[in-house]
């Protein structure tokens, strides 16, 4: 399991401010603890910017420790400044709320595929971010919730906006198993789903 909390302020110019914290117990940990016992902070930080969603940035604060719990777990916090992540243009701002939970995997479809589907573990990546807003600006275009349950696993997707303050709560999980290869238009559609997902957008306009 993986359960992360982001807040976030973004400026008028576009510029944002990410204070995150990340626990993942259970199987997901293992790479982490990989990376406590035998990579230096600086490999560390090279790792995590491999798997960072963002183009230009600086991480001016990174901690990872091991958590006292009954199911190991790994705690990691990262503070990053991401320069002009909200694209600004005239009087309209776009922004994408899920800042490091957008899931890249996108599968192509099969005409025949012959082979079993197999997956070995499930795991469950619940994501809650919250974005301070600039002054000034109301939203103008939100995406809708995007929901989706089927044998592989569950996505939910939704933003709020209450005053300044924009929430997305964001829920994946995906099955263990194994299934047959009739199945694969519905493995494909259910990672469809949370790409397009990921990449709901905000339209924010100035007051």
């Amino acid at each position: 399991e993986q359960i992360r909390t982001s807040a976030a302020t973004i400026d008028a110019t576009g510029n944002i401010d990410i204070d995150a914290v990340t626990v993942r117990s259970g199987q997901q940990p293992d790479d982490l603890y990989h990376k406590l016992h035998r990579l230096s902070e600086e490999k560390q930080l090279e790792l995590l910017r491999k798997n960072l969603n963002l183009s230009s940035y600086d991480i001016t604060g990174y901690h990872c420790k091991e958590l006292g719990t009954v199911i190991p777990s790994i705690e990691e916090e990262v503070q990053i400044k991401g320069h002009n992540y909200a694209t600004v243009t005239g009087k309209r701002m776009f922004l994408l709320p899920a800042i490091l939970s957008r899931d890249g995997a996108k599968l192509d479809k099969e005409e025949n595929r012959q082979s079993e589907i197999r997956f070995d573990f499930a795991f469950r990546d619940i994501d809650t971010v919250r974005i301070t807003l600039p002054a000034g600006y109301k939203p103008e275009s939100v995406m809708a919730p995007v929901s989706l349950s089927c044998k592989f696993g569950n996505y939910n997707a939704a933003i709020t906006i209450e005053g300044n303050t924009l929430t997305l709560i964001r829920k994946v999980e995906r099955n263990s198993g194994v299934f047959p290869p009739a199945d694969f238009p519905e493995l494909v559609n259910f990672y469809s789903t949370v790409y397009k997902g990921d990449r709901g957008r905000v339209v924010l306009v100035k007051e």
